[in-house]
C-alpha cells in the first residue's frame, strides 16, 4: 500500500513517515447517552439546542423545542456511532446515501491538520471512498463546538 502523500517513487519522507507510524486509528466505545435515563438525556438535549440557538443568533428563527430534542435523542440514538483515538472524537451518522464524520479534538481546537481528517476518514470509511467538507450559508452556522463535518458519498464506500 502507498500511503497518501508518499512520493511517486512510493517512498515516504521522514517526516510524513514518522507522522504515520504514530498515528492511532480510531476505536468505536460506546454512545454516551447508553445507560442514562431517557428523559434525563432529552431534557438534557434540549437545554444544549436552546443554548446553541442563543448563543448563534438564530433564536428568532429557529424555536427549539421539547419535541425537537425528543425527536433529536431518538436519531442519534439510533443513528451515531462515536470513535475516539489520542487525540480525537468522532461522530459517524450513516445516511441513505452519505456517511456524515463530525470531527473534534478533545483540545477543542479548531487544530486538525487535513492529513488527520484524511485519516480518520480511511480509518471510518475506507482509502478509496471520497469524502466534501462542508462550508455552510452564513445563516446556517452554528459555530459552537471546534468541530468539522465530512460527507462521504456511500456509492465510493
Amino acid at each position: 500500500m502507498i500511503a497518501p502523500f508518499a512520493k511517486p517513487d512510493g517512498t515516504m519522507g521522514s517526516t510524513e513517515y514518522q507522522a504515520q507510524k504514530n498515528w492511532n486509528a480510531m476505536i468505536r466505545i460506546d454512545h454516551p447517552y447508553k445507560g442514562r435515563p431517557k428523559k434525563e438525556v432529552i431534557r438534557e438535549i434540549h437545554k444544549i439546542g436552546k443554548k446553541m440557538a442563543k448563543k448563534t443568533g438564530i433564536m428568532g428563527r429557529i424555536k427549539y423545542t421539547m419535541r425537537k430534542a425528543k425527536n433529536e435523542y431518538y436519531d442519534r440514538v439510533a443513528n451515531e456511532v462515536y470513535y475516539v483515538n489520542d487525540i480525537y472524537q468522532e461522530i459517524m451518522n450513516e445516511e441513505e446515501n452519505s456517511i456524515w464524520l463530525s470531527i473534534k479534538n478533545h483540545d477543542r481546537t479548531t487544530d486538525i491538520p487535513w492529513q488527520h481528517k484524511q485519516w480518520i476518514k480511511n480509518d471510518l470509511c475506507e482509502e478509496e471512498a471520497e469524502a466534501v467538507e462542508l462550508f455552510p450559508a452564513q445563516i446556517r452556522i452554528w459555530n459552537t463546538a471546534n468541530q468539522y463535518h465530512l460527507f462521504v458519498m456511500k456509492d465510493n464506500v
